[in-house]
């Protein structure tokens, strides 16, 4: 007797439905969601002088480290996803790298100017040319993102690659990765960290369809729990994490993408995240070390209202920041790369006739001569 559950093909159908409605709103949720853990990990510190300055060996250091794969990994994930869907053409990469960096270089080289001279004015001593060439604080994953750009629009502008070669060239760079020591000048080292996650996020929006078989999904949620399992025999033997260039740490964080683009649901609060996840990343260190300081003059000793405090300064102010700034032209370019735009400024208000519904200018209209008689 035949089952009266859904056939192989429906759930295949469902899923690649499920795959190519992903929406923006879904993919600014988890975007949000890997931003979210990234002031997570820096709240907590990276080391005992950072964040909130625990000691060493401390549990939330051990939870900040094992969660590695949620974070840069996945952001990097859905950056190659949504360039996959928008690819640079032959004789457009010019205004594609107009857009960058008026998207990403311009607000990350304003945000490090200001966190170079408040480090400098506090007795850090780094030279200008060196915080501006060669990974500085938090600002390196933005510099290795540009050069990702740069790298796969001009590849895509002279000779565009299909999926099969964009996976060779994730592995290709996952080796260099793992046989050149770790190049700090323009953050070469974190472009050959996160290049293949990258690529790997173009191969999911080429090959949408495919994703959608469900041995794509137990294949993913497997890598997933060989990643952990093996994170977890990492730290027992060796006492230490996986490198950010293993090919187990690549894995995961791609199985572990796909995971979230195929079962992720629409979270208002983190969507608002995502959707100004630049100015965030940018800015939450200044946030959550100003919180730190007030916390600590007016409640020293309070370890859960330290970290409560910090958590919600780095994460509310830059989002408040850049939603200020955006309505005003020159300061939202400098902080967030977004410019003033009528629709964003007053959601619902009509539009004059001067523009149209998106904000761009209207159309010249050509009046007849006869029309302007008297």
């Amino acid at each position: 007797m035949m089952g009266m559950g859904p056939s192989g093909s429906s759930k295949r159908r469902d899923a690649a439905s499920s795959l190519q409605s992903l929406d923006g709103a879904r993919l600014h949720t988890i975007r949000g969601l890997a931003v979210v853990l990234v002031v997570l990990f820096h709240v907590i510190g990276p080391t005992p002088d950072r964040g909130m300055h625990l000691p060493a060996g401390s549990p939330l250091h051990d939870m900040g480290t094992s969660l590695a794969f949620l974070r840069l990994p996945v952001l990097a994930v859905v950056s190659g996803f949504l360039y996959g869907g928008r690819r640079v053409a032959r004789g457009a990469l010019g205004a594609f790298l107009r857009g960058k960096s008026a998207r990403l270089l311009v607000p990350s080289l304003f945000a490090l100017l200001v966190f170079w001279g408040i480090h400098r004015a506090q007795g850090d001593l780094v030279p200008l040319h060196r915080a501006l060439f060669f990974a500085y604080e938090h600002f390196w994953y933005v510099q290795a993102i540009l050069l990702i750009f740069l790298a796969i629009g001009l590849w895509d502008a002279l000779r565009r690659p299909g999926w099969i070669e964009l996976l060779i060239a994730a592995f290709a760079l996952n080796t260099a990765a793992n046989l050149v020591p770790y190049q700090p000048f323009l953050s070469i080292g974190g472009f050959l960290q996160l290049g293949p996650l990258f690529l790997i996020g173009m191969v999911f929006r080429d090959r949408i369809a495919l994703l959608g078989h469900p041995d794509v999904d137990r294949l993913g949620g497997g890598l997933v729990l060989v990643y952990l399992l093996g994170y977890l025999a990492n730290r027992l033997y060796f006492d230490q994490p996986f490198p950010n260039t293993a090919l187990s740490y690549v894995m995961g964080g791609a199985a572990t993408s796909f995971l979230l683009f195929r079962y992720a649901v629409r979270v208002p609060g983190i969507e608002m995240i995502g959707r100004r996840s630049l100015s965030v990343y940018l800015w939450h260190p200044a946030a959550a070390g100003a919180a730190r300081a007030v916390i600590l003059h007016v409640a020293p000793g309070h370890g859960l209202l330290l970290f409560a405090g910090m958590m919600a300064s780095g994460l509310v102010v830059p989002l408040l920041l850049s939603l200020l700034a955006t309505n005003i032209h020159i300061p939202g370019r400098l902080s967030s790369g977004r410019s003033w735009n009528p629709v964003r400024a007053w959601p619902g208000r009509k539009i004059p006739e001067t523009g149209m519904a998106d904000g761009r200018p209207a159309p010249l209209k050509i009046v007849p001569p006869s029309s302007l008689a008297a």
